[in-house]
């Protein structure tokens, strides 16, 4: 999987490589949207007869973009925090 603009859209290859597809972790407000076939025909229709957001209504490539982004967002805010903590100890020596 390659991430296409992050930390929120993404392509993956189909299984047997032959496709790319999209993934938008934004989309279907905030479920996420992917252009497999699985997201399209199985997942996608769940969330319109009203299903909640969850593993049921995700496919794989949503599941493992989900995944990738959560550790980019936590790394950023891990460093920025770590930024934040050496000015606070220069500001503030113990």
């Amino acid at each position: 999987m390659k991430i296409y603009n992050p930390p929120f859209e993404f392509l993956a290859e189909a299984s047997k490589g032959a496709e790319i597809y999209k993934i938008d972790l934004l989309g279907d407000a905030g479920n996420g949207e992917c252009s497999c076939p699985n997201y399209q025909y199985v997942k996608k229709p769940l969330l319109n007869k009203g299903h909640a957001q969850s593993s049921m209504t995700r496919c794989k490539h949503i599941l493992q973009a989900r995944n990738i982004a959560l550790t980019l967002i936590i790394k950023a805010v891990n460093e920025e925090h770590g930024k934040r903590s050496k000015i606070l100890d220069k500001l503030c020596p113990t």
